[in-house]
């Protein structure tokens, strides 16, 4: 089970990424930072992951390299303008079960960029349930 970090990152930020990460770690998710991998490494760990979950974004073009019958849980912002689509292809392409996970925005601003926390209780239950 893989937790894709994302370090640094500016866009979409998680008002309770505290929260979210400790129930992550405390459900056996291995914390990576995919932005630190070579393309080699990226694969190696996607080849190998049964479950990924993490904020939307590029790393999640790795899904083409996953195993069938794995699952991938995005967190995706609740704005009318996002395309909870874009990674849908290479999910289907390789089997995997892709889970739009969607955020709740915190400053009442829709955009994709905007401020979001994650549901922590509706979380706990669903990877009780994976």
């Amino acid at each position: 089970k893989v937790y894709l970090q994302r370090l640094n990152n500016k866009l979409r930020p998680i008002t309770n990424l505290n929260e979210v990460e400790l129930l992550l770690f405390k459900s056996g998710f291995e914390f990576i930072d995919v932005g630190s991998l070579n393309f080699f490494e990226q694969i190696e760990l996607f080849q190998n992951a049964d479950v990924v979950i993490g904020a939307s974004g590029a790393s999640f073009t790795n899904l083409l390299f996953m195993h069938k019958d794995s699952k991938a849980i995005n967190f995706y912002p609740s704005a009318s303008a996002t395309n909870y689509y874009v990674f849908q292809p290479l999910a289907d392409v390789s089997g995997v079960d892709l889970i739009h996970f969607l955020t709740t925005p915190t400053n009442g601003e829709v955009s994709v960029h905007a401020e979001a926390s994650i549901d922590l209780k509706n979380l706990e239950l669903f990877l009780k349930e994976i």
